[in-house]
């Protein structure tokens, strides 16, 4: 059976009306709403921490609402994490500020994010593509050792897919299916249907891989014992920042006042030439995105721009895909919409373009790009 894999980018969910990542900076500067407008010291906590965010981003770097142009969210978060990897003072702020400051950056911008996502029109071939996923997966249910047809690993931090895909599986009848992320997760609020992949094919259910290498906005994470929560009522910000929720298991441990265990974190990996791959749950989901990269007969790209920020996501593919593998590329081209680009064919483009980088990457494979758009792409799977 041939397996394909796909991968996709921001340009993926740009087109349900989600922000691109110019616009998502952008959105720091803006008011943020939380779930939970009815409790005072969640939103105090809200406006404060972009208060400070703000004022950190105007005097060390002069950035302000009225800034004609706004750093990348890389240049943003190169230096932060560079100074808190080598625990060195950035400036006037300790190490310890830094990541407080950083944790606060990325409520932000998932706030933004969920408040996006909740303005978005329906994305119907978000649901169609969910459906298309589940309708291959179906097939692993009590055979899975010897059934394996496809798997998604996207470097998006939202959920529309996870919402679409956990809507759709909660309506199958028997076997029923559950999303595995490919690490060991527990659910926020002791929700069942939350169940790590593993277990959910023991009991004769099937799976549908989504594999997110950079986070989620969903995700909650201990440092202590490294456990991912995990909770689709989009109220993960406020019960892990706001509110300053604590691991259930370790809390365990600590009956006494003296010391108390770790508050949980956001879980992301920001689009940074510093990625910290040292979480042990990151590590495994990595782990086992090379191992579906490296079984792939087909890789397909969707919305993907294969920035070279991602140079760590790029080995991992060096290394990984077979010289077999075709590959196959959706991007969207407002002025060349129709145009496809094989290598050999004597197609020019730009050296700093996104199909250039994949012609320099992948250029003597069985590679093909179109310009189709996300859309039409998931319109025309069977």
């Amino acid at each position: 059976m041939k397996k394909q894999v796909f991968i996709l980018g921001a340009g993926f969910s740009v087109a349900a009306g989600l922000p691109s990542q110019y616009d998502l900076t952008k959105e720091i500067f803006g008011p943020q709403k939380s779930d939970s407008e009815a409790y005072d010291l969640t939103l105090y906590n809200l406006y404060e921490t972009q208060r400070q965010l703000l004022r950190f981003l105007e005097t060390e770097f002069g950035i302000t609402s009225d800034s004609e142009y706004l750093l990348q969210l890389e240049d943003i978060y190169t230096p932060l994490d560079r100074s808190i990897v080598e625990n060195s003072t950035f400036r006037t702020f300790p190490p310890e500020e830094l990541l407080n400051l950083r944790q606060s950056l990325d409520s932000i911008l998932i706030l933004a994010l969920k408040a996006k996502s909740t303005l978005t029109k329906k994305p119907e071939y978000i649901e169609k593509f969910a459906h298309y996923l589940i309708d291959k997966s179906r097939i692993r249910a009590n055979n899975y050792r010897k059934n394996d047809p496809v798997s998604i690993i996207t470097t998006n931090w939202d959920i529309l897919l996870d919402n679409a895909l956990r809507k759709q599986l909660l309506n199958e009848k028997k076997p029923t299916g559950v999303i595995d992320y490919n690490c060991y997760v527990s659910s926020l609020k002791n929700d069942p249907t939350i169940t790590p992949g593993l277990k959910a094919l023991v009991e004769g259910k099937f799976i549908v891989k989504l594999l997110k290498i950079h986070g989620s906005i969903n995700w909650l994470h201990c440092p202590k014992c490294q456990r991912i929560y995990i909770d689709f009522y989009q109220r993960v910000i406020d019960y892990g920042v706001f509110r300053h929720k604590e691991c259930r298991y370790c809390s365990r441990e600590h009956i006494s006042n003296e010391y108390k265990p770790p508050l949980l974190r956001t879980m992301l990996l920001m689009p940074t030439f510093i990625k910290d791959l040292s979480n042990f749950q990151t590590k495994l989901i990595w782990r086992n995105t090379g191992v579906e990269i490296s079984e792939a007969d087909e890789l397909i790209f969707i919305g993907y721009s294969f920035p070279m920020a991602d140079f760590e996501f790029r080995q991992l593919l060096f290394r990984n895909v077979k010289r077999s593998a075709k590959i196959r590329v959706v991007l969207y081209n407002k002025e060349n919409p129709d145009k496809v680009i094989i290598p050999k064919d004597g197609s020019r483009v730009s050296h700093e373009s996104a199909s250039y980088r994949y012609l320099s990457f992948f250029g003597g494979m069985d590679l093909k790009i179109s310009f189709e758009g996300v859309k039409e792409y998931i319109e025309s799977l069977k």
